[in-house]
């Protein structure tokens, strides 16, 4: 009778800087199976697999006593490794979709505070209404965030092909008639709204990060095989 253990595990093909980081929970997982019955679930690896054989990489990373715990660490370390914007890695997620938790696990507020900011201007958020004091944080938070121009880019590739239906159009339409009326009324003039006095120094720390994280990218896979 096969013991159950799930693991994570790490596969790669040193001539070709590809790996794969994974987990194996089902019910007859057991490391003792890996790359002899279990070959991985993902169709990238199979089709690389195919076309450049065999991985010269083949560990068992970590064992687990129940699948909410190996999935965690999967997880973790994907998250770490940002592995779906890699070029490194054949992962195309940074985990399951559902985020799973070892039992007594509480969220940081600081997490609690990110979900909360993305989930700003989602689907699920419409027809709620939020409390003055709900707004206000909502406020707080979006303060001085800056926005790149590769956001801005990515944004607008986002918006071609979106056809607004008539209703929306005449409702913006609308609203910004009604605004403008009212600054006339108001004698209210829009002025440009001048860069905050750590624009600057913001992006070109931004700058700085970015080009250290790519060149540090080169040799990442590496550290990251040796340790988790």
């Amino acid at each position: 009778m096969t013991i159950y253990v799930p693991y994570t595990y790490l596969i790669g093909w040193r001539n070709h800087n590809k790996w794969y980081y994974g987990a194996q929970f089902n019910k007859t997982a057991n490391p003792s199976d890996l790359w002899v019955t279990y070959f991985t679930s993902s169709k990238v690896v199979a089709a690389f697999r195919h076309q450049y054989g065999e991985p010269d990489v083949i560990e068992i990373r970590k064992t687990f006593t129940s699948k909410e715990k190996c999935l965690f660490w999967e997880n973790a370390v994907l998250r770490k490794l940002n592995a779906a914007k890699s070029n490194l890695w054949l992962n195309k997620s940074n985990g399951a979709k559902d985020f799973y938790r070892i039992p007594g696990f509480k969220q940081s507020q600081e997490t609690k505070d990110k979900i909360a900011k993305a989930s700003i201007g989602n689907a699920a958020n419409k027809g709620k209404i939020f409390s003055d004091e709900h707004k206000r944080k909502i406020s707080l938070a979006l303060k001085g965030r800056i926005v790149t121009d590769e956001w801005r880019k990515n944004n607008s590739e986002a918006q071609k092909g979106k056809k607004l239906s008539k209703e929306t159009i005449e409702k913006r339409t609308k609203t910004l008639q009604e605004n403008k009326r009212k600054e006339k009324e108001l004698g209210i003039k829009k002025a440009r709204k001048p860069f905050p006095e750590n624009y600057k120094k913001n992006l070109s720390i931004a700058q700085r990060k970015r080009r250290e994280r790519e060149k540090m990218e080169k040799n990442k896979c590496q550290s990251f095989t040796d340790g988790l």
